[in-house]
């Protein structure tokens, strides 16, 4: 683990390349191909979506790659030296390894601790949504929704919308994530989605399908003509109806969209312990992403777990800090860049 603050000057990290360097500037990242090495320095702070050092594994690197950085990203017969500069100078964060993809995830040799990752990339404290909302589920889980919905999502522009049109009569839950999801697109899903409502139709058996996975693995399809319809998936009915399902919809599509997040592969008892730190969400175990999963929320907030080759928990939100508390949980994270 790198745990001791090292600062070197910023010349002494490029002569790590050694002799006959090239040197590229990329906005925040400097990269530097010489005899011994190559090298990348990647400017402090914290840019999500930008290149910058991730957490304490990890480096993200986005593009533009000009020049003849796309060729050294591929080549792997020299070692790769990371750094992150800082205006005192750059602190060596080892080697690291390419994983490749659009954005470029490269992987720490030895893991930074909490210490080192707060000076390189701290965390900005930042409000976030309450779980009020919760209040709702008692007597109106469309009014949970959208109170969730719309505080989880409050970073998010909006944007102008047309008035929700559909072929099918919508139900009021229906209707209500409709309104939500023309002013902020992303609440349709990014890894699974309910259908916009100009794709409704009516199938051989009457009902109206309006979600799926996003490898088409599952659908669902609800009754119409009802204010709350039954929701239907593979032929038997779900435990929520349409109301209690978009609901579970909205938080486990929270967790797989959001930007920071942690997930472990536990014990029950690990998983067990975990969650008491949590206020577990009063609906039926959800059938997505596997069947039971359970939904616990915090303070900007949302966690799951789920059984698959074992017990899975991620936890994810929208504001970094909000994952703070939740570094050393007592077991090791698979992922974390909270």
């Amino acid at each position: 683990m790198v745990d001791e603050w090292t600062v070197l000057p910023g010349d002494e990290a490029l002569r790590r390349a050694g002799a006959n360097a090239a040197v590229v500037e990329a906005g925040p990242v400097t990269y530097a191909r010489g005899d011994a090495a190559f090298v990348l320095i990647v400017d402090a702070g914290d840019r999500p979506g930008g290149s910058m050092v991730d957490s304490r594994t990890g480096i993200e690197l986005s593009g533009p790659f000009p020049g003849p950085v796309p060729d050294w990203l591929h080549r792997f017969d020299l070692p790769w030296l990371g750094f992150a500069r800082l205006p005192e100078g750059c602190v060596p964060l080892g080697e690291v390894h390419s994983r490749g993809g659009i954005r470029y995830d490269l992987v720490l040799e030895q893991p930074l601790s909490f210490a080192v990752l707060d000076r390189i990339r701290p965390a900005a404290v930042q409000p976030v949504p309450d779980v009020d909302w919760l209040t709702d589920l008692p007597r109106c889980r469309t009014a949970a929704l959208r109170r969730f919905l719309t505080g989880w999502y409050a970073d998010v522009p909006e944007q102008e919308a047309e008035p929700v049109r559909s072929a099918v009569p919508l139900p009021e839950p229906l209707l209500a994530f409709y309104e939500l999801a023309a002013r902020r697109p992303v609440i349709y899903g990014t890894h699974n989605r309910v259908d916009p409502p100009g794709a409704l139709y009516y199938d051989d058996w009457g009902r109206v399908p309006f979600a799926a996975e996003n490898q088409s693995v599952w659908g669902r399809s609800f009754d119409p003509g009802e204010d709350d319809p039954r929701v239907w998936g593979d032929g038997l009915p779900d435990r929520e109806r349409l109301s209690g399902f978009l609901l579970q919809f909205a938080l486990t599509e929270a967790v797989f969209e959001a930007p920071y997040a942690g997930h472990a592969e536990l014990s029950e008892e690990q998983r067990d312990r975990f969650v008491r730190k949590l206020t577990p969400v009063p609906l039926a175990p959800a059938p997505i992403p596997e069947e039971p999963t359970r939904i616990f929320v915090a303070p900007g907030l949302v966690a799951i777990t789920f059984p698959f080759e074992g017990t899975q928990l991620s936890i994810a939100s929208r504001q970094r800090a909000a994952l703070r508390e939740f570094r050393d949980p007592g077991f090791t994270w698979d992922a974390f860049n909270g």
